[in-house]
């Protein structure tokens, strides 16, 4: 019996092997499999997590068999109010940092906020009541924690009743407009005139917008007449709805 010797090195690229490999797993993970492990995920994170909430009032009924916390075990829902539809969520030391602080700022817009809020609060409707009601609760909890509480100067949207419930709630507090959100109102007004094709295209013609030059350059130009006439209206009279002061 003749025993030969046999070479048992590989002749192949070790990256083929790899690629063979990835290949076999590719094609045994077929489409449907992928969707049978999401649906099982899904399946399993429903099993452990709360049926989202259909209307309003089952949010309220939910919430209220929930211990609502963060992450370090601090209590999280604050106000759970059904009658008047308010949840309110933060944390006491949240509510304590507030309460020394002289300036706050107001947005509805989460996405485009860069830090972190101190109160998230949700309302039934954008009406003036409810911005009354919203701002009376976080300065009852802001006065508990500081007998001495004072806002001197609110950063908030141009809408006329979040302003009114401030001066309602604290009549000293002054008020200053965020800008994006004067952008966006000045915007939709282009829009609604539809000049927002010379706006965003013809940039040489128009220049700013919201200029008085404006005017100068096409002075017949009925839109650009409406145009700024709401500016004066609403932001550059004395009398207007947001005064320049603001």
């Amino acid at each position: 019996m003749v025993w030969e010797s046999l070479n048992l090195n590989h002749n192949h690229d070790p990256d083929e092997e790899n690629k063979l490999e990835h290949q076999i797993i590719s094609n045994g993970l077929k489409t449907q499999d992928v969707k049978y492990i999401k649906h099982n995920m899904l399946q399993a994170r429903a099993s452990v997590r709360p049926k989202l909430p259909k209307n309003r009032q089952e949010e309220h009924d939910i919430l209220q068999t929930m211990d609502v916390k963060t992450f370090d075990g601090k209590q999280f829902l604050q106000t759970n109010d059904v009658e008047k539809g308010v949840l309110l969520f933060s944390t006491e030391d949240n509510l304590k940092f507030l309460s020394k602080s002289s300036t706050i700022y107001i947005d509805g817009t989460f996405s485009f906020v860069h830090n972190f809020f101190t109160i998230f609060t949700l309302l039934n409707d954008k009406n003036q009541e409810s911005y009354i009601n919203i701002f009376q609760i976080i300065n009852n909890y802001c006065l508990t924690f500081n007998n001495h509480f004072e806002i001197k100067k609110v950063n908030v949207d141009f809408e006329v009743a979040i302003h009114n419930a401030i001066h309602e709630v604290r009549p000293l507090s002054g008020i200053r407009g965020c800008r994006f959100h004067l952008g966006q109102s000045w915007y939709r007004t282009i829009q609604k005139l539809g000049l927002s094709m010379e706006y965003e295209q013809k940039t040489e013609i128009v220049g700013n917008c919201f200029s008085f030059e404006l005017a100068e350059i096409q002075p017949n130009n009925d839109k650009v007449r409406k145009c700024m006439d709401y500016l004066v209206e609403n932001y550059i009279d004395n009398n207007s709805l947001f005064p320049p002061l603001i």
